[in-house]
């Protein structure tokens, strides 16, 4: 906790378990779970409170995630308290084969459960999104994404206030 970048930051990993933490005021991440190309991950993580993520090196959504998955592929989010975050609660940035599934996500600066890009198979399932700019985004579908599936989610308090100017 009070990490001056991510709380926990994984690259390149295979078959990692990330549980049962708390990660807490941190500058730029909570868990990151990287990877350099796009490929096979199968991390899993599950179970950890995370909250008040900052995003002090700024961006449009590459900081300020309470857990983030890039370019990792076969990685499980579930069952996760997330909250407070600059941006999203879980962001998923070219991950396939990707589940959220039973994370409870609460005042998230902009998009709370985000799954973008070149991605095939996105589960974002049983969640609930208790405050948020937006609740659930699966796009850039241009780029690459596909098959992504959204259900069974609860989605409420959403606001118009978020880290970007408002459009004229």
């Amino acid at each position: 906790s009070g990490a001056a970048d991510a709380g926990i930051y994984s690259v390149e990993a295979g078959g990692l378990e990330i549980s049962g933490n708390t990660v807490s005021d941190c500058a730029n991440g909570g868990i990151l779970v990287h990877r350099w190309q796009q490929a096979e991950d199968g991390t899993t993580v599950s179970g950890n409170r995370v909250e008040r993520i900052r995003a002090r090196n700024g961006g449009t959504g590459q900081n300020g995630n309470g857990i983030n998955a890039f370019r990792a592929g076969n990685v499980v989010i579930s069952g996760n308290i997330v909250s407070d975050c600059a941006f999203s609660a879980i962001r998923a940035n070219s991950s396939s084969n990707l589940q959220v599934i039973g994370n409870t996500c609460s005042r998230s600066g902009e998009t709370a459960l985000y799954s973008e890009f070149s991605f095939e198979g996105a589960i974002i399932g049983n969640n609930i999104i208790d405050g948020a700019a937006n609740g659930i985004s699966i796009v850039n579908f241009n780029e690459g994404g596909r098959m992504g599936v959204c259900s069974n989610n609860i989605v409420r308090n959403l606001s118009t206030v978020g880290p970007y100017p408002a459009d004229a």
